[in-house]
């Protein structure tokens, strides 16, 4: 930004002749695509997320590239946040929040990645209606829908801000005795997330509802453990295929290490150090009105007893 007229400079001049100078030594003809190690990837992660290929690429064979070998190992054996083996660093966080979804028909999904947390609830759930953030703060209440039976919300710990403003736009759409779940952790496509969780009932604004709290603990084993492990997998990414075989024994052994710290941290735990995610469920509470309104009724020993309504 200038105050006056930008100043005369030679760099405009010098930038322009430098993409001159490389256009002219560049082919004629562009490179396809396909097959480049960013497509090989992002169409893997896109198999991934969706179970099927980008329009763009229907009915297309990905070869057998080296880049596309490796994601497609990496994949199987540790999967794609949310659907991921229980040694992933993450299983426990993602376990949690599907566990608190247990029993319910019609669910509400906010998350950053609504495609992919969809993709994982669908084959278990019967109608499952996946939203991200901003979709549901920028949408009118009427268009959001309504008689959910339960809710996950998905924040990451950097996106707190955001959740009291979900939490009053979620809300109407809830059946009366539906629960609402905020599962705090990194964001969805992070191979490990640790961080040591703040005041998260005061940030999402949880006035007005019970509130049951728990946290997956991160231990500094289990922490070392799982970051060792992710190193070693994106090691293996980037590396020959001749140092393929090593890698994969040294990851092997760290996934038995991080299978056993994610069975340790099976039951949530308190709220002291570091943890790889935190889940709030929330229940409605019900108004003082409603119970000053509850009906009266006589018992067969003529004594009076106050019947709240739920």
């Amino acid at each position: 930004f200038h105050a006056g007229d930008i100043p005369a400079s030679a760099v405009p001049a010098q930038a322009d002749a430098a993409i001159r100078e490389i256009a002219g030594a560049l082919s004629s003809t562009p490179r396809p695509h396909r097959n480049h190690p960013y497509w090989a990837g992002g169409l893997a992660l896109h198999r991934a997320t969706t179970g099927g290929l980008s329009n763009a690429e229907f009915g297309y064979r990905p070869g057998w590239n080296a880049t596309a070998l490796k994601w497609r190992l990496r994949l199987l054996v540790s999967g794609r946040p949310p659907a991921v083996r229980p040694w992933h660093p993450r299983a426990p966080d993602f376990a949690r929040a599907r566990k608190a979804l247990a029993g319910a028909d019609r669910v509400l999904i906010v998350a950053d990645e609504p495609r992919s947390f969809a993709h994982w609830l669908r084959p278990t759930m019967k109608d499952v209606t996946a939203l991200s953030a901003g979709h549901v703060l920028d949408r009118a209440r009427s268009e959001l829908g309504q008689g959910f039976d339960a809710c996950l919300m998905v924040l990451s710990d950097e996106k707190l801000g955001s959740g009291a403003s979900l939490v009053a736009a979620i809300a109407p759409a809830l059946k009366p005795d539906g629960k609402l779940t905020i599962l705090v952790t990194g964001a969805a496509a992070a191979e490990a997330s640790f961080f040591c969780p703040p005041d998260i009932e005061r940030a999402v604004g949880t006035g007005g509802w019970d509130v049951a709290y728990g946290c997956v603990e991160a231990g500094p084993v289990r922490r070392a453990v799982q970051q060792r492990m992710v190193r070693t997998m994106r090691a293996a990414q980037g590396s020959r295929p001749a140092m393929l075989p090593f890698h994969a024994i040294a990851w092997a052994g760290l996934a038995v290490l991080s299978y056993l710290c994610n069975l340790a941290v099976r039951s949530p735990g308190g709220a002291d150090g570091w943890c790889s995610s935190v889940v709030l469920t929330l229940y409605r509470t019900q108004p003082a009105a409603d119970r000053a309104a509850a009906p009266v009724h006589r018992n067969p020993t003529g004594l009076m007893a106050l019947c709240a309504i739920s």
